[in-house]
């Protein structure tokens, strides 16, 4: 079991400092290929003369062939050492590539979040399965702890603690003003994943989304929601309080009837944008769900089911300004991804 240390700052910095918040830019990055996967890149940007990235997260990795795009655009927005990484839950449509996220992304001041698993204690079912390609990202998550000093490991596994906190704060600075930069966990709750967290347990994980970290990304009142797979089972536990304050959100487990119970809870008062990926052999998106988050605000996917598929990718990016007290957003689409109307 490796060294953890959950939910503690370690070394890692507490304060971002930008040039103003009039230069200041939250862009996320949602990425999907033409049947299966899906990778998030969340960077802050401080854009005075030229675009600096400030901060830097990639949520989960996929790649088709040699081809991972999630590279791609950390390259193109000039990022070579990531703040954060999470590896929401060792499905294979969420992590091939991750282990070079790892190796190429992931330095010494980088916090890195997963599952609380054992790769060893998986049912072999599910391995061959569902998880084949997991077992690259768990040696690299070994080898990047194992170069790390014991007293700032940096790497943490994630079980929420129902009531209690589970997150922490970072301030984003300017010379006149700051802003609470807020991250929290929701999933998974700790009583559902402690059976799985060690090697000699007789419990063995059936269900991989079991694992899957969702977390919200708040700024002041603004509140993100990266959902993961999570699905109805840990959802029910989140509270509707949490889930009706939820402004911008990666739709969880591809907008499945499974994750349905958030979308019916999502204030549509309040909601901006939602994104999803596609599952398509699990017949994932279902349409039935996709026309409620369009009812509760406007929906992007990064894969048509009637596209003519001259890419083999879709990204959605959402460039949030946050100036004088107003919030504007501008969605730019990449390759197949659209607006589902």
């Amino acid at each position: 079991m490796l060294n953890l240390k959950r939910l503690q700052m370690g070394r890692c910095r507490n304060e971002i400092h930008i040039s103003s918040f009039s230069n200041f830019i939250v862009r996320l990055i949602v990425i999907g290929y033409k049947n299966v996967g899906e990778s998030i890149i969340i960077l802050f940007l401080d854009k005075c003369d030229i675009e600096k990235v400030v901060f830097s997260m990639v949520v989960d990795c996929y790649k088709k062939d040699d081809f991972n795009l999630t590279k791609v655009f950390l390259d193109k927005n000039g990022v070579s050492e990531l703040d954060f990484a999470c590896w929401t839950h060792p499905h294979d449509d969420h992590s091939p590539g991750f282990d070079e996220i790892i190796k190429s992304y992931c330095g010494n001041k980088t916090r890195v979040f997963h599952p609380r698993f054992e790769f060893d204690d998986f049912d072999p079912g599910i391995l061959a399965a569902e998880c084949s390609r997991a077992k690259n990202v768990w040696e690299a998550l070994v080898k990047l702890s194992s170069a790390r000093p014991i007293e700032n490991p940096l790497l943490q596994s994630i079980g929420v603690n129902v009531g209690l906190d589970n997150g922490f704060t970072i301030k984003i600075v300017d010379d006149y003003s700051e802003k609470d930069c807020r991250f929290d966990f929701l999933t998974p709750f700790k009583e559902y994943i402690e059976k799985y967290g060690y090697a000699s347990c007789p419990k063995k994980l059936k269900n991989v989304n079991e694992l899957s970290i969702s977390f919200t990304i708040s700024l002041d009142s603004y509140a993100f929601y990266f959902g993961g797979d999570v699905e109805n089972k840990q959802i029910r536990l989140i509270g509707a309080d949490e889930i009706k304050r939820m402004r911008w959100m990666k739709v969880p487990h591809h907008c499945s009837d499974g994750a349905n119970l958030i979308v019916d809870l999502l204030n549509a008062n309040l909601l901006d944008c939602a994104v999803s990926s596609v599952y398509t052999s699990r017949g994932l998106p279902v349409s039935s769900v996709q026309d409620v988050y369009k009812s509760k605000g406007r929906l992007f996917m990064t894969q048509s089911a009637n596209a003519t598929l001259q890419h083999g990718y879709g990204a959605v990016q959402f460039d949030y300004q946050f100036k004088n007290d107003k919030i504007n957003v501008k969605p730019i689409l990449y390759g197949n991804a659209y607006e589902y109307l």
